[in-house]
C-alpha cells in the first residue's frame, strides 16, 4: 500500500504555496524570513542620534576633566618645622587644577626639591583638595670648625634647613688646616658614620668606656676621646671590627700592666701605636 503521507517534496514546485517555495526542496526546514528593509530615513536618524551622544559626552567628559567640578581649591601640608609652607605650596603648583588631570609623580618631584624636605607623598582627597605628606630632614648633631657649627644628618650630610637635632647631640670637632684658616665647613661624611656606627652598635659598652669628645683631622680621621683612658685615634672604617677587638685587648693590657698611655692609635692594622 503506498505511503499516503505526502510532503512538499512530492508536489511539483509549482503547486507548493508561494511562502514555502523557497525551503521546498529540504524536508521540515523552516521558512526562511525575506531581509528586512531598513527605510532610509530611519538609517539617518540613528546615525544623527549616535553622532549627537558622541558630542554630548564629550562635553561630559571634558567638563569632568576640566571643569570646577574637580578643580583643586584647597592644599593641604602637614605640619612643618623647619620648611615653609608657602614655599611647599608654590612648588607643588596645584590649585587650580583638576584632581583628574593631576601628575602625582611631577608634583612629588617638585616639592622634593624644596630644602629640607627628606620625603614627599601627594595624595588626592576629592572633590576638591589635595594633601601633601612631608617628612623633613632630620638633624643628627653637629659639625664644627673653629666655632662655626652647621646642622648634619645621620649620613652626614650638612643641612642648611631642617629640623634641628636634640639639645644634648653630639658634635663632631674639626682641627688643623682647617680651622686655622678659616675654611669653609666642609663635614666628612665618612666620619660622621663611623661615630654613629661606634654609637649604634654599642661599642663603647663592650669596650666599658665613657667617650667625652670626638674630634676629625685630615690627616688622622677620626679621634675618640674617653673618660680616664687614652684617646684613641681610629682614623677611619677600614677594619672596623678589627680596631674595636685591638682597642679592648689593649685596654686591658694598660690595666693589668699598669702602663702610662695616653693614646693608641689603630691606623695600622697590626702595626699598633701606644705613646
Amino acid at each position: 500500500m503506498a505511503d499516503s503521507r505526502r510532503t512538499t517534496q512530492s508536489l511539483p514546485l509549482r503547486s507548493v504555496p508561494p511562502h514555502l517555495r523557497a525551503s521546498a526542496h529540504v524536508r521540515g526546514a523552516a521558512p526562511i524570513a525575506a531581509p528586512i528593509e531598513v527605510p532610509a530615513w530611519k538609517r539617518a536618524a540613528i546615525s544623527a542620534g549616535l553622532v549627537g551622544f558622541a558630542v554630548l559626552f564629550g562635553f561630559f567628559a571634558y567638563w569632568v576633566l576640566y571643569g570646577g567640578l574637580f578643580r583643586v581649591t584647597d592644599v593641604r601640608i602637614s605640619e612643618l618645622q623647619a620648611v615653609d609652607p608657602l614655599e611647599v605650596s608654590a612648588a607643588a603648583a596645584v590649585t587650580g587644577k583638576t584632581l583628574f588631570t593631576l601628575d602625582r609623580g611631577k608634583v612629588e618631584a617638585a616639592v622634593a626639591a624644596v630644602p629640607g624636605v627628606r620625603s614627599v607623598q601627594v595624595r588626592r582627597q576629592w572633590p576638591n583638595a589635595v594633601a601633601i605628606d612631608i617628612q623633613e630632614a632630620q638633624g643628627w648633631g653637629f659639625w664644627e670648625v673653629a666655632g662655626h657649627r652647621v646642622v648634619v644628618d645621620e649620613h652626614g650630610t650638612m643641612l642648611d634647613r631642617g629640623r634641628v637635632p636634640a639639645s644634648q647631640a653630639l658634635v663632631i670637632y674639626e682641627d688643623g688646616p682647617a680651622a686655622e684658616t678659616g675654611a669653609a665647613v666642609e663635614p666628612n661624611a665618612e666620619t660622621v658614620q663611623l661615630v654613629r656606627r661606634l654609637l649604634d652598635e654599642g661599642s663603647f659598652s663592650i669596650l666599658r668606656v665613657v667617650p667625652t669628645g670626638f674630634t676629625y683631622n685630615r690627616e688622622r680621621g677620626l679621634t675618640v676621646h674617653v673618660a680616664q683612658g687614652p684617646r684613641v685615634i681610629f682614623g677611619d672604617a677600614h677594619d672596623f671590627d678589627f680596631k674595636v677587638a685591638t682597642w679592648g685587648a689593649l685596654l686591658d693590657k694598660i690595666e693589668s700592666q699598669r702602663l702610662a698611655v695616653t693614646e693608641i692609635d689603630l691606623r695600622y692594622g697590626k702595626q699598633v701605636v701606644m705613646r
